[in-house]
């Protein structure tokens, strides 16, 4: 699975996680309720599908998965009142978050240095070599008399 596909998977379980987990008041700071956990969780699933279709571009994504995760550090280190569990699903949440922004900016710095990008649909729509060669090689020969 490419990085793309993974980011977009990422951000629509965390979606999930918020609506339909026991995720609430007592989980993050004041003032974050159960109607931010929900707002929060509704805005993750179109972005996910967002992601998913490849409307955003590797930078972008680059981009908002490292201030994502750099704002979250912040968060759980600044602000008091985090259970086990919300502390838990942030920190989760900032080593996805991380992992993917490494990822994604080695694959931009691949394009940049001239590589194809990785992805497993151009994987698929690529025949190797060898196959190209022997689809011309199945060619009917030429039925020319001499």
């Amino acid at each position: 699975m490419d990085l793309v596909k993974a980011d977009a998977l990422v951000e629509l379980a965390l979606g999930a996680a918020l609506l339909a987990g026991p995720f609430g008041a007592r989980d993050f700071p004041s003032p974050v309720g159960r109607p931010v956990v929900v707002a929060v969780g509704v805005a993750l699933v179109p972005l996910g599908a967002l992601i998913w279709s490849r409307r955003v571009g590797l930078r972008t994504l680059v981009l908002g998965n490292a201030l994502t995760a750099l704002a979250a550090v912040a968060w759980l280190a600044a602000a008091p009142g985090f259970s086990t569990a919300g502390a838990a699903l942030v920190a989760a949440t900032v080593g996805a978050l991380t992992m993917l922004a490494v990822g994604q900016a080695l694959g931009v710095a691949r394009v940049a240095d001239g590589a194809r990008p990785d992805s497993a649909d151009a994987d698929e729509q690529r025949r190797p070599e060898s196959e190209d060669a022997q689809a011309r090689s199945e060619k009917p020969p030429s039925t020319t008399s001499v």
